[in-house]
Formats: structure tokens, sequence, C-alpha cells
């Protein structure tokens, strides 16, 4: 700060009018995404704040990846309208949960803590899981809702900007395009949560993919997909892609895994899906997304692809679209969206449920180095250790410790980890990364 108040005043006017000339460029015509680099690099921030929505049954984990001990400043509300309030200390390397939210069946969480390298996973049973944010979003995508009976899903739709925001929710479905003139100018005031419950207007449909543009302000979205006794939390797209790769996809006996797409553009969309599952060679899927419509293509059960363990799953298309694996048995299914390659990617475990299985994936055509480093423990100090991806590759790892937390990185934005929980059948439930926005 000292330096930048040496500069010359034109030097500081010309700096800004380049950035503002940058930003007018990329942004016009647009209420721009927010998008984060991560919790982990903001280490060294003054101040960071976290937001996180699920359901009241779940517990909220923070968990400080660094030495040094912050204060963190917690306030929740509930779609019944509870609220409450709470400050601690976390020390260093040091995790805290909340589990008491009031009446409601949703909540929302805010978080503001002093300094940065604090996040935080929301847990539940049965392997239910995801992570909490760091910024808002103006544009949203998910893929494979379903409102059949026995089957809800609802948006969360958290306000944690200082102001009203103004939405619309549009839809996806085997129809085509909707939007129900109750889903449009919705607004949420202020710090309050609004649950959009999609069925009450897109009534008994399998696969609804959904798009939420905020026309004013910021929000924290997540899909809350409940189907039969399986529930999951999904954290949304930001933006229609043309590659995704799914590396633990199971093609266990009684195991369900499908990925679903939906297609917001005005032209048609062909997808390829190529699985990798040795010693067996899968031939390539083909399927064709029709404007404004939906598709889905089945892994598990397929007669044309064997069951042993988990296949590797990738998927590319013609133009963007969205994509989302589902996972499940008889009894019901859960909803993953694809993860995104980072440089840098945390991985801890505070769900009741133990880890299966960890792996990382090079999405790359080049050779990397991914160093793994395992955060201090109450019993062991830090570990770190290197492995070596080739193009393409994906290699199975072992944690040094679920819950204290190990942090894999590379110099490009090319590495996935992924995870799944120790399950019956294998596979039907995955780890979100705890730095993924």
């Amino acid at each position: 700060m000292n330096n930048l108040r040496r500069l010359p005043l034109d030097a500081v006017l010309a700096t800004a009018l380049v950035l503002t000339a940058a930003l007018s460029t990329i942004f016009t015509g647009s209420n721009p995404s927010q998008f984060s680099t991560g919790i982990l690099e903001a280490s060294y921030a003054e101040s960071t704040a976290l937001h996180c929505s699920g359901l009241t049954s779940s517990v909220v984990t923070f968990f400080n990846t660094t030495s040094d001990p912050h204060k963190i400043s917690i306030t929740w509300i509930t779609n019944s309208g509870s609220s409450g309030s709470t400050t601690t200390k976390l020390s260093g390397h040091g995790s805290w949960s909340i589990s008491e939210f009031g009446k409601g069946s949703v909540f929302a969480v805010e978080a503001q803590i002093s300094g940065g390298g604090v996040v935080a996973s929301i847990d539940g049973a049965g392997g239910l899981q995801s992570t909490c944010h760091s910024v808002g979003t103006t544009s949203w995508y998910g893929a494979g809702f379903d409102t059949k009976v026995g089957s809800t899903g609802v948006l969360s739709i958290y306000n944690p900007t200082a102001t009203a925001a103004v939405f619309n929710v549009s839809a996806f479905t085997s129809k085509g395009f909707s939007a129900p003139a109750p889903f449009q100018g919705l607004s949420v005031n202020a710090h309050k949560l609004l649950v959009v419950d999609l069925g009450s207007q897109i009534v008994n449909t399998s696969n609804i993919g959904v798009r939420v543009k905020v026309l004013r302000g910021s929000l924290e979205i997540v899909g809350i997909q409940k189907s039969g006794s399986a529930v999951s939390y999904y954290p949304g797209q930001f933006q229609p892609n043309e590659q995704n790769w799914f590396p633990l996809v199971t093609t266990e006996n009684k195991a369900a895994a499908q990925l679903r797409f939906a297609n917001p553009s005005a032209n048609p969309i062909a997808v390829t899906v190529k699985i990798s599952l040795p010693p067996y060679s899968v031939q390539p899927q083909t399927v064709t997304v029709l404007p404004f419509s939906v598709e889905g293509l089945t892994i598990t059960p397929n007669t044309a692809i064997p069951a042993n363990g988990f296949a590797f799953v990738s998927s590319t298309s013609t133009a963007p679209l969205l994509t989302t694996l589902v996972l499940g048995t008889s009894k019901g299914i859960t909803l993953n969206a694809p993860g995104v390659p980072s440089t840098s990617l945390l991985l801890a475990n505070f769900n009741a449920s133990s880890l299966d299985r960890v792996v990382i994936t090079n999405t790359s055509k080049q050779n990397v180095i991914v160093n793994a480093s395992s955060l201090p423990g109450a019993q062991s100090g830090s570990r770190t250790s290197t492995i070596a991806l080739k193009a393409g590759e994906t290699v199975q790892v072992k944690l040094q410790g679920e819950k204290t937390g190990e942090i894999f990185s590379t110099s490009k934005n090319v590495l996935l980890v992924t995870a799944a929980f120790a399950t019956t059948p294998s596979g039907t439930a995955l780890l979100s990364n705890l730095n993924s926005r």
C-alpha cells in the first residue's frame, strides 16, 4: 500500500483507465459473474467471507488451513424466518462446527472472517456434502433436477449483499424452453433467503435444466435435490462447457450412473462420451441434444459397459452445454456437477462417512508434476510429496489424513481431485473439493 501511495497520480489514473477499458470489453452488456481464484490463494487477505446453504439437519464445519488463529462472526437464517448469530476464534489448523439453525427446513449461513485461508464444508447423513463459497454469482446453471413423484428439486437462493437482488428462473425440459411467469422478476432482500420449488411450476418432470439470471445484485445459489431416500447439494455451473471429466463413475451392480445434458441454445448439440474401464474396451457413446431440450445417457446399468468398479468418463460436445453426473441406486439419485480443472485443490473430509477412493487427474495433453502437501494435524506435522502425471492420466492416491486436509497443486489449471465415499454399492456419493469457488 505504501508503494502505491508514492506512485505519480497520472500513472495511477492511466492504469485505472486501462483496467476500466479492459473490463468494459469483457463485460459489456451483461451483469458479470464473479469468480474466485480459491480461498487457499487468499490466505494473506485482511478479511474474507463465506456463504453456505443447505438443509437444517446438516452440519457446517469451518476449517482453518493456516497456522494463525482467525476470528469468525457468523449469522444464519432459515426459510421459516429463524435467525441467529455467534462468534468464535478458530485456532491454527483447527475446525469448528455449527448445527443448530432453529425452525425451518433450509438454512443459509454467512461468515465474516478476519484473515484468509478458512474454508467450510456442509455435511449430512449418507455422504451428503457440499462446499461453502466465497463469492456470489450473477449467472447460474443446473441440469438433471427431478420433480417426479417421490422427488423434489428446489433452489436455495441467498442474497449476501446489502441491497435487494432481482432474478429470473427459466428451465429446459424434454418439452423445450420454459419461463414460468411466477419465476420471473423474483426478489430477495439483503441477507435474506428464498427457496424456489421447481415442482410448483414444472410438475412431475425428470431431467430439468435450469438457468438463473440475476438482473440486479449477486446471489449464492445451491440446488437441493431429494429423490427417494437420497439427498444431494448441487453447486451449479456458471457457464455451459464443451468438455467435462468424471474420473470416478461407478459401474457396480445395483448402482445407477447417468450423464444428463441440457442444451441452453437454439441449435442441436452432438455429444460424444468416452468410457475408460480397463481391461475392457468400451465404444464411445453418442447422443444429440435438441435446442432448449434435455437428454440422458446411461452408464450404469448398460449392457455395453461391464460391471467392473470405477470408470473414467469424459464428454465432448459440438457446442457448450450443461452436464450433470447422476449417481445412486433404485432408492434414489444424487446430482453431481462436473469438476473444474484448477492449479490447487484442497481435500478434507468432515463427513461421518469415510472415503473409499481418491484420484487425481491431469486433464491436459502435457505431462505435469503435482505437489501433494498434507496440512499439520494434531498428531503430526505437514508432509509433502510429488506425483508425476502423464498427459490425460488419472492415478489413485492415499490421503495422509482425511480430516487434517491435503492440498494438491500444479503449475497449470489442469488438475482434478475426485473422491468417493465408502458406500454400498461403491461410488454412489462423491466428496467436493473445499476450495471449489
